[in-house]
């Protein structure tokens, strides 16, 4: 009481002006209708968005993107493709206005000075097909017509000299020819010899962000775009510092689902035709080398589920909160086709992957993620999500990241009610499906 006393009285200003209008017969505006934007249409408006706010804040100059021909590479290289022509459409806008600075359109202190979205987009975008002995000529012609029909600075080089170093300088500090077929069936020496290809296209693609504007003759560098998705990242379907590492992976917690059905959207609504070929092609790596009369290197088959499994159970995983066991129940009313046995496989081998391979998210390129389908976030300049169940750790996840992969109690666990599926007598009736 005695401190209200004492406190010195706030002085009352009388203003003449008052906050309704005098006309108060003038009707109400109308109500405005709130837009509601697909997946598809957020995936095309807000990782373009923050690509452009990011590569101003950066300094640099433009983007770099290994384009191997695939449904992920495609995904980034569209979103490249809108942000060019959003940019451009507001920077048309913003010269009719003589009075506008138009600072937002500046990269470097300069400003874009463009005629079309199609210049900005051969001025600040360049893509490279990383060619193998092992690539297809398919997957080259789906980069090629694409880079073409989105009007990127296109390159195509060879690594297969890289590796022949690489496979070679191991093979003299061994005393082993590792370039041999025998070795190979070692998938030990499989796996390592598949890695050197995937690192080696990462080397690549800092090498030639470097010296991509040097040959343009104009300043900076460029930023390397990475281009994995969190299926594969969430059972470590990657190889550790190879094209996934990169300065920032707008689809690094994005499900191929989705992505697939951002390039349909994306074909029918852009005009990029050549996204039909590339949405229909199956996901393959294509590290190995093709044997006559055996199938491709196929990714679903090499992780043993498909995207779509990969996606569901990452969901239940988190945003879902559930472990083995509380997936394999909540996948029983779920999955009608699948018997409870397939089903305990699939839900091992996925957790199983997810546990071996945790290292690797550790060090995941920063993705984007969203936390609501429909609202998105832009205050964190470094890590722009995308969706809930992202693997990347957000570097503020302080968990061990060395998992037991064998996830004993709740694989036993799943063990247990599969055996009683099996034998029912006495305690069937406890399990409803």
């Amino acid at each position: 009481m005695f401190q209200a006393a004492v406190a010195k009285k706030y002085p009352e200003i009388p203003v003449p002006n008052g906050i309704l209008e005098a006309d108060e017969t003038r009707p109400p505006s109308t109500a405005v209708e709130p837009v509601i934007l697909s997946k598809q249409q957020e995936l095309l408006n807000g990782p373009p968005a923050y690509l452009w706010n990011y590569l101003r804040r950066s300094g640099m100059q433009g983007f770099f993107l290994p384009l191997s021909g695939g449904a992920d590479s495609a995904s980034v290289a569209v979103m490249v493709r809108a942000m060019c022509e959003k940019v451009y459409a507001a920077y048309a806008d913003a010269c009719k206005d003589p009075n506008h600075e138009r600072a937002e359109f500046k990269l470097a202190g300069e400003e874009i000075n463009v005629k079309s979205a199609d210049e900005l987009c051969r001025k600040v975008f360049f893509t490279c097909y990383m060619q193998s002995k092992h690539s297809s000529e398919q997957t080259r012609n789906f980069a090629k017509d694409l880079a073409s029909q989105i009007c990127s600075n296109h390159l195509r080089t060879e690594i297969d000299d890289a590796v022949k170093s690489f496979v070679s300088m191991a093979s003299s500090t061994f005393g082993v020819n590792f370039s041999g077929s025998p070795p190979w069936e070692d998938p030990r020496v499989s796996l390592g010899m598949q890695n050197v290809q995937a690192r080696i296209r990462m080397v690549t693609a800092y090498l030639f962000a470097q010296l991509a504007l040097y040959f343009h003759k104009r300043p900076g560098s460029l930023l390397v775009l990475g281009s994995s998705n969190v299926d594969e990242s969430l059972v470590g379907y990657v190889t550790k510092y190879d094209c996934s590492a990169a300065d920032l992976n707008p689809i690094g917690s994005m499900m191929k689902s989705d992505l697939k059905a951002m390039l349909r959207y994306a074909r029918d609504t852009m005009g990029l035709t050549a996204l039909s070929q590339i949405i229909d092609a199956p996901p393959t790596a294509e590290l190995l080398p093709r044997v006559e009369g055996q199938p491709p290197q196929l990714d679903e088959v090499e992780i043993g589920l498909t995207y779509e499994e990969m996606a569901e159970i990452g969901q239940l995983r988190k945003p879902g909160c559930l472990g083995p066991y509380g997936t394999f129940l909540k996948l029983l009313p779920l999955w009608h086709d699948v018997t409870p046995e397939e089903m305990a496989k699939k839900v091992k081998r996925f957790y199983w992957r997810y546990g071996a391979n945790r290292h690797k998210a550790t060090i995941l390129t920063p993705g984007t993620y969203f936390t609501d389908r429909n609202h998105w976030n832009f205050l964190n300049l470094s890590a722009y999500h995308a969706e809930r169940y992202s693997c990347d750790d957000h570097r503020n996840d302080h968990r061990p990241f060395l998992y037991n992969s064998a996830w004993e109690w709740q694989f036993k666990k799943i063990d247990q009610f599969v055996s009683v599926k099996e034998h029912p007598s006495g305690q069937g009736g406890r399990f409803i499906c």
